[in-house]
């Protein structure tokens, strides 16, 4: 690491070195005594800056914080504020916390540290300064840290030399890929288990919720929050061969003779959803401003572990294509199974459901499905989050879910999908009747697309001929089942024609289009029932557009 260095007439001198040692890595300022008493031969000391930071959510009180060889005891707010010389933040350093106690916001009890247990965080050399005094210590800074030190361990077992500060890089964005956010010193975390102030910012209650996730996933995976800097220790091997799956350089990790699950980024996400839908959640934290959730593509049920491929694209709004793999435990296929599928999207105020086009086996296999969802929207940060249930089903067994935690991207370039409304028939008092058409596909000869319509917000069901959807007429609900759906697409408004089902199955396509490969163009679609005159229109008007309007860009297959 950097040296430290005594101001002199002559200049910088050298006085000392940075070292790393331990699992902390404590960088030795050889420098303390002579900030206190001045160097030798009267030289002036670089000015001190004191630096204030907070450990962990609820706050770590009586822990000692340590950075070289200076160190502070934190309060009963779980802060702390300790002096380091200016010239010092040239170089990288590591806060650390050992001992002390704190209140779990997981499970209400008071967890008593050991004198070699707490939390830490690498600060990278120059992001310290006068003005920027911030640095504090949480779960997410312990876990990148302590992988970044595993990684330089990994690689000199291997005969190849890395610094600390390289592998911060790398497994910082590990992490991110592995829990869905970077973790930032310079947040201060409020504690997610009591009412936030007024002056708390969203970031702040986030960082506390996450914190308290952490302790959540203790209690799930360990039966207790007390051991939750054990599991960040675990997490830390985990993260430094750079892939959080239980495995450290490939043997497996426990915590206390519990083995860290190769599932444990979907147990995050599962531990992260009780949390925050339980009663010990104070953070006033709406869907909308939980941030981005990791992802995990394997999830397991007490029999199952189910696996999650993507298709040729990212799940976005629109029509998202994917494989579940079934097998057991062990990762043996599992054949006689069917999987159906629940989409929900949670936004700050509202959940609805989704169209799907369900599960099919996989043409040659026994236990892969290929499967589609249209999602109606994005998910994300300001938006909400969707969580994809996939529920296994085996003649003679229990039926058992999956769940998965969709990042659901937006849509981009073409029309993923338009909506139009019957003007001649309601679902309710005051809704007319909503017809959703999704864009299945297009190429230079062909146009498909996917029709379904709108019971209520939980239920999104195929448009299919012959099937009674709720219907409100003549003042009380009834129901209506059409005997004819009429699609019909146009490239000028003016000329249309017909698109064909082939199995009363929603999907309709267009033929014989002689479109452009790779330039975009416009198709019309229109939609009516029955023996009806007027179409389907944007608003459920008479008199208004009475068609959908595509932009697409055709593909040469």
């Amino acid at each position: 690491m950097g040296p430290v260095f005594c101001r002199s007439p002559l200049g910088l001198t050298l006085i000392g070195l940075f070292t790393m040692k331990r699992s902390f890595f404590f960088w030795g300022l050889l420098a303390s005594a002579l900030v206190l008493h001045g160097c030798k031969g009267g030289a002036e000391v670089s000015n001190a800056v004191t630096i204030t930071g907070h450990l962990g959510g609820a706050g770590i009180s009586g822990a000692t914080v340590t950075v070289g060889s200076r160190s502070a005891t934190s309060d009963s707010n779980g802060d702390y504020s300790l002096s380091i010389p200016e010239a010092a933040f040239s170089s990288e350093m590591v806060f650390s916390s050992t001992g002390g106690s704190y209140v779990d916001e997981a499970s209400g009890e008071t967890v008593t540290l050991g004198a070699a247990s707490g939390l830490s965080a690498y600060v990278p050399a120059n992001s310290l300064s006068a003005s920027a005094t911030v640095v504090n210590l949480n779960s997410g800074t312990t876990v990148v840290y302590l992988g970044a030190q595993k990684m330089v361990e990994y690689h000199a077992a291997n005969g190849h030399a890395h610094t600390l500060d390289d592998t911060f890089t790398d497994v910082s964005g590990y992490f991110n890929t592995a829990f869905g956010y970077t973790p930032d010193f310079t947040v201060k975390a409020v504690s997610a288990a009591s009412t936030p102030a007024s002056t708390d910012t969203d970031a702040q209650k986030l960082e506390g919720l996450r914190e308290a996730v952490f302790g959540q996933l203790a209690k799930d995976l360990l039966g207790t929050s007390s051991s939750k800097m054990d599991l960040l220790v675990a997490l830390g091997s985990d993260l430094g061969d750079g892939t959080l799956d239980g495995l450290g350089e490939s043997s497996a990790l426990s915590v206390g003779g519990t083995t860290v699950p190769t599932t444990v980024q979907n147990k995050w996400e599962n531990s992260f959803m009780t949390y925050l839908g339980g009663n010990t959640n104070k953070s006033a934290l709406t869907n909308d401003k939980i941030g981005a959730l990791p992802f995990a593509k394997k999830a397991t049920t007490s029999n199952y572990l189910v696996t999650y491929t993507a298709g040729s694209m990212a799940a976005m709004q629109g029509l998202t294509t994917f494989e579940l793999a079934v097998t057991d435990l062990s990762g043996n296929a599992v054949s006689g199974t069917s999987v159906s599928l629940t989409p929900f999207m949670y936004m700050s105020s509202m959940t609805h459901a989704s169209p799907q086009d369900g599960c099919t086996l996989k043409s040659g296999s026994t236990n892969t499905f290929t499967c589609k969802v249209y999602y109606l929207m994005a998910g994300g940060s300001g938006m909400g989050y969707w969580k994809l249930s996939a529920k296994v089903s085996k003649s003679g067994a229990t039926d058992e879910t999956a769940v998965f935690y969709p990042a659901v991207g937006m849509a981009m370039g073409d029309t993923v999908r338009v909506y139009l409304q019957d003007p001649n028939r309601y679902t309710t008092a005051t809704e007319k009747r909503y017809i959703f058409i999704f864009k299945d596909s297009a190429t230079t000869s062909s146009f498909g697309v996917f029709l379904n319509t709108k019971e209520s917000m939980m239920s999104w069901p195929t448009l299919k001929t012959g099937t009674a959807y709720t219907a409100y007429a003549s003042g009380a609900s009834t129901t209506y089942t059409p005997s004819t759906i009429t699609v019909e697409y146009s490239k000028d408004k003016t000329t249309w024609s017909a698109m064909t089902s082939a199995s009363n199955n929603g999907h309709y396509t267009a033929s014989g289009l002689g479109l452009t490969s790779g330039t975009s163009t416009t198709l019309y679609v229109r939609v009516k029932f029955d023996s009806d005159t007027v179409y389907a229109t944007t608003d459920g008007g008479a008199s208004s557009t009475a068609y959908g309007t595509f932009t697409v860009t055709p593909s040469s297959m």
